[in-house]
């Protein structure tokens, strides 16, 4: 009987508010990375005297691509 009843209280039913909030906290972060993107658009004109080697998609590129890396590696 007791192994029975440990077995049903293992279970855990999924907790609404949990996946509501989970939800929230994802569009949030989508909601950064969006706007660093656009941003990265604004910084690379300017940062572009600085980088002769690239050119304005190459260095948005890079900027992206950099973005990318720090919001995945704080997921």
């Amino acid at each position: 009987m007791t192994s029975i009843v440990m077995k049903v209280q293992s279970w855990s039913l999924p907790n609404p508010l949990e996946a509501i909030a989970s939800f929230f906290a994802s569009v949030s972060k989508s909601m950064q990375l969006s706007r660093q993107i656009a941003a990265n658009e604004q910084i690379a004109r300017v940062l572009l005297i600085e980088y002769p080697e690239h050119t304005y998609y190459s260095l948005l590129a890079k900027l992206n691509h950099e973005a990318l890396e720090r919001f995945n590696k704080n997921v």
